[in-house]
């Protein structure tokens, strides 16, 4: 009797995100991507299934087109199936459903045009999955996708039930969805490969002429820390496939979609809403807690969402609006939205990728609105107005709800958000480093109690040091950092906004009732915000406070050439914007980013003292722990001594200037552009 046959399908996921380095994508291709296409040309009897998102594909295109090459030819030699997916790898379920299909059908379109391919499958960003999906999914072309065994084993199916697939609908819409099998990911590529030969025999015996499916990321296959040597140089992908190729025909290399017409559904499968193990436990059981463990990330979340609906509004007629759409799907990219253990979030460029890529479709889109104009808008989905300033040039969001900061400052010139910054927060891993040493000191864990963006009014207790600030350490005095204000005035000619809060501040063991009101005019076309701050005790006797407003200014790097501090027009030595410093008493300061190609100018209208300092974030990386620039970090503060009934005022202007002198500008890599997407 002969041995009972099984199917195997290898399908490797292949991602780099928007705005990832040079140096990034070079180092996965060669010791990843070619090797591994290398290895399936040279075993004629794999069949694999593959899977590439956008801007890996267009840097592919750019820097290596004989491996499009390569791949059409394994794909019309019925070697390589091809998936579709979200053009620019987005987490769907974030997505307004226009944008869902309109990035699965932009990457189908590619892969027609590119490829000569019509894919039938998709890849799902990370896995992550909503019941909801089912329809969009369809509705674009799609007939299957893959999802990881767990949701499925958590309806009731054993594991020997999931090796084939299922059908699910929503609204009628059907798809076919693939259980991957979790035993293979953690098989390949760290078992030897008579271990997992082992395991398809015992899978063929439990189901005969059912499926093994292996899916993950095709970077584990030699991008991984020491992986390259093991997988190529020591064999063990050719192994692996050799093993495998001498079990025909009981171990069979086929396609999902050959697969998918020669076999009937196991049946109708409802799962509900999950991703791969690690997520689910990074993410809370649920992916979109995210925007609620970081603020930073709804923000940006919210600001797609408006950009979106802004680039849906544009006539079909206007030539440019697949231009913005492009744009707009590039913004969507899932990295810096999430967090596990490695980078995301935490990877400022990623975080300015996305936010560049915004604020371009969001220019395009406005161009013949009625800017500049100023409103109130709940603009974060959670019940609390917002002031929202949009220009042609600048944007300014402002909430009054969270001590009137401000939660958006963006220049659309410069297609940069300033206020792209992240705060610093608590992670699992952080207990095990916690009195470590790291680089020959301990790793400085400091926490924020509050988000780090703008306009934050701060009073200062005596014995307030730059350091005991930095390390959220100091004495805050007032309640002014979180707490309502109240919305006095707003006006569109010209554009002007008043905010104020009567709240305390402690002073010598007393409690002193202490007015905040804080002006914001807008100037568009110079791309800067004045703000007029008045502050009053409500006391019978003098008082001395320590009034303090920061600003958090979220440029591209700390430490690297051509990043620096200006202080009353006295450029700064050191680490550049991971420098740390203060002035008793100046007027102005000045953060000089030439790799953007811009500066901003923070000046007040009497001295002040001025701190600058870095925000850093320590986070875990691939092989080591990384303490990471973010922000820099303003305080420009004031002792104040007032007489009964008398009050302090003084006006701080921010503006965003463009560096147009190319003499003054570093010198930028042809890598280090952002490819097109059209």
């Amino acid at each position: 009797m002969n041995d009972p046959m099984l199917n195997l399908a290898f399908v490797l996921h292949n991602h780099q995100p928007v705005g990832n380095l040079e140096p990034v994508f070079r180092s996965a291709f060669d010791h990843a991507y070619e090797p591994f296409l290398s290895a399936v040309e040279e075993h004629p009897g794999v069949r694999v299934v593959l899977h590439y998102t956008g801007p890996l594909l267009e840097w592919i295109e750019r820097e290596e087109p004989a491996f499009l090459d390569r791949l059409r030819a394994l794909c019309h030699g019925n070697r390589v199936e091809i998936l579709t997916g979200g053009l620019c790898e987005p987490i769907l379920s974030m997505l307004p459903q226009r944008d869902r299909a309109g990035q699965i059908r932009r990457m189908t379109e590619w892969l027609e045009e590119r490829l000569g391919v019509s894919p039938r499958g998709m890849w799902l960003a990370e896995r992550v999955w909503e019941p909801h999906l089912a329809r969009d999914i369809a509705r674009a072309g799609v007939e299957y996708c893959l999802i990881d065994d767990s949701p499925f084993l958590k309806v009731g199916l054993a594991k020997e039930q999931l090796h084939g697939y299922y059908t699910t609908e929503e609204e009628g819409e059907i798809l076919a969805i693939f259980p991957i099998d979790a035993d293979l990911r953690a098989q390949v590529p760290f078992k030897l490969p008579g271990v997992t030969q082992a395991y398809l025999e015992a899978v063929a015996q439990q189901v005969p002429d059912g499926l093994a499916l292996f899916a993950d990321d095709g970077e584990k296959l030699g991008d991984w820390p020491g992986t390259h040597k093991w997988v190529y140089q020591q064999h063990y992908l050719s192994d692996l496939f050799e093993t495998l190729l001498g079990k025909e025909p009981q171990v069979r290399f086929c396609t999902l979609s050959e697969f998918l017409d020669a076999h009937s559904p196991l049946g109708t499968a409802y799962v509900p809403a999950a991703s791969y193990k690690e997520m689910e436990e990074w993410s809370g059981g649920f992916w979109r807690n995210f925007l609620r463990r970081y603020p930073e990330s709804n923000q940006m979340h919210k600001k797609m969402l408006r950009v979106s609906a802004k680039v849906d509004a544009m006539p079909d007629t206007r030539p440019d609006k697949r231009t913005a759409q492009t744009h707009l799907y590039r913004g969507q990219c899932n990295c810096p939205y999430w967090h596990g253990v490695f980078g995301g979030i935490y990877l400022a460029h990623l975080r300015h990728a996305n936010y560049a890529e915004l604020l371009r479709a969001e220019r395009i889109a406005d161009m013949g609105s009625s800017c500049p104009c100023i409103r109130e808008a709940d603009v974060d989905c959670d019940r609390a107005r917002e002031l929202v300033f949009d220009g042609e040039q600048l944007v300014v969001v402002a909430s009054p709800q969270r001590g009137g900061r401000i939660t958006e400052l963006s220049s659309k010139a410069e297609a940069h958000c300033l206020t792209a910054t992240l705060s610093r927060y608590p992670e699992a891993y952080h207990g095990r480093w916690r009195d470590e040493a790291h680089e020959g000191g301990e790793i400085p864990l400091h926490y924020d109690w509050y988000p780090r963006q703008s306009l934050i009014d701060h009073f200062l207790g005596p014995g307030t040091t730059p350091k005991l600030f930095r390390e959220a350490a100091y004495a805050e005095q007032g309640d002014f950092v979180d707490q309502p204000y109240g919305v006095e005035m707003v006006s569109d000619g010209p554009p002007v906004a008043r905010l104020r809060r009567s709240g305390h501040v402690w002073e010598g063991g007393e409690q002193v009732p202490v007015e905040v009101s804080k002006t914001l005019r807008f100037d568009d076309a110079a791309q800067a915000l004045a703000v007029e701050y008045c502050v009053t005790p409500s006391c019978s006797r003098p008082r001395r406070l320590w009034f303090g407003v920061e600003w958090n200014f979220a440029l591209s790097a700390g430490d690297a050439f051509g990043r620096y501090y200006e202080i009353d027009g006295e450029v700064q030595g050191g680490p550049g914007l991971a420098a740390s410093g203060q002035r008793k008493a100046a007027r102005s300061i000045r953060l000089v980013d030439e790799w953007l190609r811009l500066a901003v100018d923070v000046s007040t209208s009497v001295p002040m003292e001025i701190w600058w300092q870095p925000l850093e974030t320590v986070s875990q990386a691939v092989q080591q722990v990384d303490r990471l620039y973010q922000a820099s970090t303003i305080v420009l503060s004031q002792r104040l001594a007032t007489a009964p009934g008398g009050s302090s005022a003084f006006e701080v202007r921010v503006r965003v200037d463009s560096l147009a002198d190319p003499a003054r500008v570093h010198e930028v890599n042809q890598g280090d552009a952002v490819p097109s997407v059209e």
